[in-house]
């Protein structure tokens, strides 16, 4: 009898409905099911429910980790416990303290896989959109001891895997032990070329790792707030490694270059230092030209506010983001809304490669790269870039499982 297939998703870190992560979960499942496979969610026992009403799967919060636990409002005594619990980790910097808390936190769901797999007839896909210590701490759980033919695990790598008071700074080198002992159940996902060097300078066969962007979807119908002004995008919420504090100098830019502009700037939910200083600037010298947004977006709120955009500007640090990728781009990408970073972010080359937008070195730069975009017809290159996203995830998830 041929075996069933059968999909899980983890992720200990989708708990905000601000996050990215709602978003890849969603379009996962939906992907998934539209496959004709069953789908079972497992999330933070204290995630936002609310990014989750409308999922086919069966989803589950029943997760705990310490990064993302609950509020003091939400539960009191297991905040104080999480609490307690990080600082005890730090206290107790040894390894085998770590690995005994991380076996505590996974030991449940080792144990809700460990019954999954006995039935013979039922091969089993377990993807970690966002794959952390705790992830890795599963998967290895389950490996244990076992040569497994009849599971299959997908690793995302997105930089969380080693984040956290609970790594060990050797999850890598752990994932590559686990592909080398477990060749044909273990395939990595990544979504620039940066991860996958970093992959393989820890070990890792270039044939296990995949290009894992997120899925095209159908952007939302919205109006444009001012045929005659360049609507700009500075979205997702406010960091100081986004470089937020770039805003007003590139604004500057282009009130020089005498550029009509209308600036979409979301807020920060944790503002920094200086943070402050530079929505006061933004406020004094651009009141007219700014139109703030919140930092607690919901996913649909931000898609809403990407389409009412002609572009985005993201002036993230190149040090922060050597290696990532931006999960706006993709929303853009969606869209069909051309964009403009850093040079030296991680996605540089996605930009350049699939002509979806400009890089800049200087901030001095950005007004001629807006005459560009306004001179391109960019819809043939989002098709192009859509359709290779979509091919890339049907190999990931898909092929050969």
């Amino acid at each position: 009898m041929k075996q069933q297939l059968e999909y899980f998703i983890v992720d200990f870190n989708a708990k905000h409905k601000f996050q990215h992560n709602a978003t890849l979960i969603n379009d996962l499942s939906d992907f998934i099911n539209e496959n004709g496979f069953n789908c079972t969610i497992f999330l933070p026992k204290f995630a936002d429910r609310q990014p989750y009403l409308n999922n086919k799967s069966n989803v589950n919060f029943n997760l705990l980790s310490p990064m993302y636990g609950p509020t003091l409002t939400q539960a009191p005594i297991a905040f104080i416990t999480f609490k307690f619990l990080r600082l005890l980790v730090k206290f107790k910097t040894g390894l085998f303290f770590r690995n005994f808390v991380r076996y505590f936190l996974v030991k449940k769901l080792v144990n809700y896989f460990d019954t999954v797999i006995k039935n013979k007839n039922r091969k089993i896909a377990i993807i970690f959109p966002t794959t952390d210590p705790l992830c890795v701490k599963l998967s290895e759980n389950i490996l244990a001891f076992r040569n497994l033919s009849n599971i299959v695990f997908l690793f995302r790598i997105t930089g969380v895997e080693t984040r956290g008071d609970l790594a060990s700074h050797k999850e890598l080198e752990t994932l590559s032990k686990l592909s080398q002992t477990h060749w044909n159940s273990i395939r990595f996902g990544v979504e620039t070329n940066g991860f996958s060097t970093l992959l393989q300078s820890h070990g890792v066969h270039s044939s296990k790792i995949y290009w894992s962007p997120w899925f095209q979807r159908r952007p939302m119908e919205v109006p444009l707030l001012n045929q005659h002004q360049l609507n700009i995008g500075f979205l997702g919420t406010a960091k100081k490694r986004k470089g937020f504090e770039q805003i007003p100098y590139i604004l500057n830019e282009l009130r020089h270059s005498n550029i009509d502009f209308k600036a979409l700037v979301q807020k920060a939910s944790y503002p920094w230092d200086s943070y402050a200083l530079t929505i006061s600037k933004l406020i004094s010298e651009f009141n007219n030209e700014v139109e703030f947004l919140p930092a607690d977006l919901s996913i649909n709120e931000l898609k809403n506010f990407v389409g009412m955009s002609q572009l985005l500007i993201l002036p993230y640090e190149p040090t922060s983001y050597e290696k990532n990728a931006s999960g706006l781009l993709y929303h853009a990408a969606d869209a069909h809304v051309p964009v403009i970073a850093r040079s030296g972010v991680g996605f540089e080359s996605e930009i350049v490669e699939n002509d979806i937008g400009f890089i800049y070195q200087d901030v001095e730069d950005i007004p001629e790269l807006i005459t560009r975009v306004k001179t391109t017809n960019f819809d043939q290159y989002f098709v192009r870039y859509n359709y290779l996203r979509n091919v890339a995830s049907h190999d990931f998830y898909l092929n050969g499982i």
